[in-house]
């Protein structure tokens, strides 16, 4: 029984133990799947020249296929087998990856790429001996990169088509052309093979029928065919296809050949501002005169191309730093500059220059306007010679009396003038704000009745001589703050409540005159008490 027992212990063992080799087989197994991808396809000879796999075609073998890892040579190399298959495995996955081929001599040329709909029977191969990408992704196994080449022992016909010169067959590589100017393509149309191609037809699938100077090519000759147009805007591609028959064998043979442009349009815009305003045309926003003014300079490129040299330029203010140069399509950059604010109408005018990458220039221009006016607050210091607080016809102004202006927020005196040989006054070139204007009090009078008229006639001080606080706007000249005074000695006119003592102004009259005044007082008085 015991031995029983051991002997199934150890067939359990074993048991475990393949079965763990085996896991570990497929763990390993899995991993090397899960992150690495194979590359495989076939290299064939193209029978009809129809650039797609037929039965009668057939794999050619000992072709040199060499390996392209994101767009370089990996130096990896394989031959086709007798099935003119290749395989390139262990590949990093996650990768773009391409094939070369080595041409033998007796097939010089690839058939029509990308013939089709069907990816397992089209051939990939462009012209450049390079086939197209393919990205691996882990654990995959890509056999549909193939290559079709033709043989001139039994007839071919080939096409290289140009656009103004360039073999641009990658939208990558297209000439960037400027919109609405002429565009050339030129169809070199060849016969690499020992027969002759009569029959030649040449289709442009955007440009229609192309005229070509024969219909027939001898052995080993070619043509060169030709088709002018406009260029238009955007990227544009358009394919030639060729046909022909062999007049040996009565054979088709067939080419394509693709070419591309970029029409570009080179366009900048300039929008100029003036402390944030549009203001392209009038007299613009009113500013205070000495206040500080921003100009913005919003610069677009409207075109479809990158523009390159951006320079602004203002004929007021000089050239403008911009944040940088060049402007991808569509992107936009604000340039500033700050100045003072001028007195009257002030117009500039920017200019924006650029350049697309063939060296043509574009140029927009953008005025702008203000009108800089001078913030002011006066205005007059009169004698209230009747005491109602209204300035009266004949009313004298008050001379070389000191006037101060003072910031109402802070309290800080901002500017000191005297009142001129009419009594008047002005502050200028001032700031928006709140102010407060004290009036020096002459000698022996005091200050008259408070607003008791318009704001153009009244007089707007305290008793201590402080006008009220004026909020003043951009431009704003306040010409209503005035002050009247009155001799101390008629005080008890205007202030009969208030009235305690008389001007010692009163030293200038007679000494009758002294005394009727006394006794005139002192009797008012007494009746007023009585």
């Amino acid at each position: 029984m015991k031995k029983l027992s051991t002997l199934l212990a150890l067939g359990l063992f074993s048991l475990y133990s393949a079965n763990a080799a085996d896991i570990g087989t497929n763990i390993e197994q899995n991993f090397a799947r899960g992150t690495t991808a194979t590359l495989t396809g076939l290299v064939w000879y193209d029978e009809n020249s129809d650039g797609i796999q037929n039965e009668a075609d057939h794999g050619i073998a000992r072709i040199k296929v060499h390996l392209l890892k994101d767009g370089d040579d990996t130096g990896e190399e394989v031959e086709t087998n007798p099935q003119g298959e290749y395989k390139f495995e262990n590949l990093d996955a996650n990768h773009k990856y391409s094939i070369k081929i080595d041409r033998p001599k007796n097939y010089p040329y690839f058939t029509i790429v990308n013939e089709g709909d069907d990816e397992s029977k089209d051939s990939d191969i462009q012209k450049d001996s390079i086939s197209d990408e393919v990205l691996l992704k882990e654990g995959e196994v890509y056999t549909d990169l193939d290559a079709g080449l033709l043989c001139v022992c039994k007839g071919a016909i080939r096409i290289e088509k140009s656009t103004n010169g360039e073999d641009a067959d990658k939208a990558e590589d297209a000439p960037v052309l400027k919109v609405g100017d002429s565009v050339t393509w030129e169809y070199k149309v060849e016969n690499p093979s020992n027969l002759k191609v009569c029959n030649i037809k040449l289709i442009d699938d955007k440009e229609g029928n192309i005229n070509c100077p024969s219909t027939c090519l001898d052995a080993h000759t070619d043509m060169t065919c030709t088709k002018e147009g406009i260029v238009k805007e955007g990227a544009y591609t358009n394919e030639a296809t060729v046909t022909g028959t062999v007049e040996d064998n009565n054979k088709t043979v067939k080419d394509k050949d693709p070419s591309n442009y970029y029409g570009g349009v080179t366009k900048i815009d300039i929008e100029k501002h003036t402390n944030g305003k549009d203001s392209d045309t009038g007299s613009g926003e009113k500013l205070g005169v000495g206040d500080k003014v921003t100009w913005e300079y919003i610069v677009t490129n409207q075109g479809n191309i990158e523009l390159t040299d951006i320079c602004v330029t203002d004929d007021k203010e000089g050239k403008i730093s911009c944040p940088q140069t060049s402007l991808e399509a569509g992107e936009s950059m604000t340039c500033t500059k700050d100045g003072i604010v001028k007195e009257g109408s002030y117009e500039n005018e920017a200019t924006a220059t650029a350049k697309d990458p063939q060296g043509n220039e574009t140029i927009d221009k953008d005025k702008s306007h203000y009108t800089g006016v001078s913030a002011c607050i006066g205005n007059f210091m009169w004698l209230d010679e009747n005491l109602n607080g209204v300035q009266d016809a004949g009313e004298p102004g008050v001379v070389n009396i000191k006037v101060e202006l003072y910031n109402a927020t802070t309290n800080t005196l901002v500017a000191t003038t005297k009142t001129d040989s009419s009594g008047k006054y002005m502050f200028c070139n001032l700031k928006p704000g709140k102010y407060k204007v004290k009036f020096e009090q002459p000698n022996t009078y005091l200050f008259t009745l408070k607003d008791k008229g318009s704001d153009v006639k009244d007089s707007d001080v305290s008793k201590s001589g402080w006008s009220h606080v004026i909020d003043l706007e951009a431009g704003e000249k306040d010409l209503t703050i005035d002050a009247g005074i009155y001799c101390e000695c008629d005080d008890y006119e205007v202030n009969p409540d208030s009235y305690t003592k008389q001007s010692a102004s009163i030293s200038f009259v007679s000494s009758l005159a002294l005394l009727l005044f006394v006794i005139l007082a002192t009797s008012t008085l007494k009746y007023k008490k009585d």
